[in-house]
This record gives structure tokens, C-alpha cells and sequence, in this order.
């Protein structure tokens, strides 16, 4: 999706949901961050690689994750009350399209990976997890010790 289609994208919803309309700043080296937030400054960074790459979809997503960040800097409760409100498709970071090539760019670059017991499924990542993580298919949403996911080798 390109800046402008994002700029719009963000006002869109910005209002939509009545928030603060963020400005817009698109970051080159994020790689494994996909957005930020800076609530008091009223900004918003989106990785650019990301961007490139993910569907529309996921990239709105991103943009209502980030927007709710305005008003709910950490993963609270708030903040995912806020989240469901305007449609986020939680998890949407472990849910990325088939197709959409990040997933695929990841994979490509992935120092690490982590499979969960029950399913399978194998997160990569460019960095070791610092905390424990469960799977967001198995228990969307909550850790959850059953599902915690291993490093494979």
C-alpha cells in the first residue's frame, strides 16, 4: 500500500473512531516491529518493509492497533477493549495472509523459529522471544503454559 492510500487510511479511521489524527512516518530499517506508537507526540511509525509486502488488510489492522495505542499505550485491557471496537482482527500479527510475501520475507531472514506443541505451527522470528509465548492459534489472546511454544533447532 502506498504512503498516500496510508496517510488517508489512517485520517479514515482516525475520525472514524474519534482519535486524534496521528502523523504518519514510514521507517526503513523496522523489520521485525511492524508499527509504533508515540501517544504524546500524536505519531505513528509504520515499517516500510512491512508495508510492501503485507495485504491491505493486515495493514489496516496495524493502523487500528497503532491508532488505539493513542489513547491506550500498553496491551491492557483498555486497549483491547478499543481494539475489538474498531474491528481488529486480534492476533492479526501471527495471522498474516498466505500470499502476502512478508510472512514469506520473514521466514527467509529467520535466525529462530518456535513450534507449538499442539498444532505444529511454526512462528518465525529474526530475534530469540525475550518472554515465554503461547500460540495465537491454539489460545488467541492469553498465554496459555500448554500451548507454549519451543524452539526448534
Amino acid at each position: 500500500m502506498d504512503f498516500v492510500k496510508i496517510q488517508e487510511l489512517v485520517k479514515q479511521i482516525a475520525e472514524k473512531y474519534a482519535y486524534p489524527v496521528p502523523t504518519i512516518k514510514m521507517n526503513t530499517r523496522m523489520v521485525i516491529t511492524t508499527g509504533k506508537c508515540w501517544p504524546q507526540r500524536h505519531i505513528i511509525e509504520l515499517s516500510k518493509k512491512y508495508c510492501d509486502f503485507a495485504a491491505d488488510k493486515d495493514i489496516e489492522d496495524l493502523i487500528k492497533h497503532e491508532i488505539a495505542h493513542m489513547k491506550h499505550p500498553n496491551h491492557g485491557w483498555g486497549f483491547k477493549v478499543a481494539c475489538m471496537e474498531m474491528g481488529v482482527s486480534h492476533g492479526f500479527r501471527d495471522s498474516h495472509s498466505e500470499t502476502d510475501g512478508y510472512s514469506e520475507y520473514i521466514g527467509k531472514h529467520a535466525k529462530v523459529k518456535y513450534e507449538c506443541p499442539n498444532c505444529g505451527k511454526i512462528s518465525s522470528t529474526l530475534r530469540p522471544y525475550k518472554k515465554i509465548h503461547s500460540c495465537g492459534k491454539c489460545c488467541p489472546g492469553v498465554f496459555n503454559s500448554i500451548y507454549e511454544l519451543k524452539r526448534v533447532k
